[in-house]
C-alpha cells in the first residue's frame, strides 16, 4: 500500500511540475525534479507527511531551503487532487518555556503555509494550527526523542476545512 502512494505520490508531483513549467508565474517557487518522492502516511484524518526540524534553524519558523522540494511535492499533490485540503500542524518537543514553544509551532505552520501559497495554493484550502509540545510522538528524555518531537505535519483531509 505504501509503496503504491509513494508511486502515486511521484506521478502526481511530476505532473504537477510539468503543469507548472508551462503556465508558472514567475512569482512562483522553482520546481526542481531531482528529489525523492514524498513519503505519505495513512492517518485516520487522511494521507499525512512529516518535515522535521532540520527544515528550520534552532528556535527559529523560517523554512530553509532544503524544505522547497517537500513544499513543491505538497503543493503537487494538492493541485493534483483538488477535493483535498491541508492541515498544517505545528508541533515543538518539550524544553524550554511552553508558551514560547506554542508560539513557534504556530510560526512554523504559518511558515508552511506561506510557502504552499507561494507555490500557487490557495490560502482557503490551507488551515493551520500550532499544538506546542501538547502531541509528543516520542519521549521528550532523549535527544532523539526530542528531535522527533519538532516537526510540522500536513495532512490531506478528504472533506473541505
Amino acid at each position: 500500500m505504501k509503496s503504491t502512494l509513494v508511486k502515486l505520490v511521484t506521478v502526481a508531483a511530476l505532473s504537477g511540475m510539468m503543469m507548472a513549467c508551462s503556465s508558472t508565474p514567475k512569482s512562483q517557487l522553482d520546481v526542481s525534479t531531482e528529489f525523492a518522492p514524498m513519503e505519505l502516511t495513512e492517518t485516520s484524518r487522511g494521507p499525512m507527511v512529516s518535515l522535521d526540524d532540520v527544515l528550520f534553524d534552532f528556535d527559529q519558523s523560517t523554512l530553509r531551503p532544503e524544505a522547497q522540494p517537500i513544499i513543491q511535492q505538497a503543493a503537487a499533490y494538492l493541485v493534483n487532487n483538488p477535493g483535498r485540503t491541508a492541515v498544517v500542524e505545528g508541533h515543538t518537543d518539550a524544553t524550554g518555556d511552553a508558551r514560547f514553544n506554542q508560539i513557534l509551532s504556530v510560526e512554523r505552520a504559518r511558515a508552511v503555509k506561506d510557502a504552499l501559497m507561494a507555490a500557487g495554493l490557495e490560502a482557503n484550502r490551507i488551515k493551520t494550527a500550532g499544538l506546542g509540545e501538547t502531541q509528543p510522538v516520542d519521549n521528550n528524555d532523549t535527544r532523539n526523542g526530542r528531535q522527533a518531537n519538532r516537526r510540522v505535519e500536513i495532512i490531506f483531509p478528504q472533506s473541505a476545512i
